[in-house]
């Protein structure tokens, strides 16, 4: 039950403060960051992108919780990332794992 509380309360953070609503997916940087652009990380290498780890972490705790303001997210950020997946498969391994583990 705490690990679950807590990463309902990650999650929290992370879309406060990292989601961008008008390009759909996570910024590397925070909103009160400084730099003069704030830019996203979609292509996974040996770790998952922030992206695609959200698109797992979004899609396991919107079911636990109920929560379909969480399961929208999921799927615009799915959305955002399917394209250039289909285009260049080898750089969102992660991305497609995330979902065969899911579905």
């Amino acid at each position: 039950k705490e690990y679950l509380e807590w990463a309902v309360e990650l999650q929290e953070i992370m879309i406060t403060d990292f989601f961008d609503k008008e390009s759909g997916v996570f910024r590397m940087v925070d909103k009160k960051g400084v730099l003069c652009v704030n830019p996203f990380d979609m292509h996974d290498s040996a770790i998952p992108s922030s992206n695609s780890a959200s698109v797992f972490n979004l899609r396991v705790l919107s079911d636990k919780m109920h929560r379909a303001d969480w399961k929208e997210i999921c799927t615009r950020l799915e959305k955002g990332i399917s394209g250039s997946a289909r285009k260049w498969p080898d750089g969102f391994a992660w991305f497609f794992a995330f979902h065969a583990i899911l579905n």
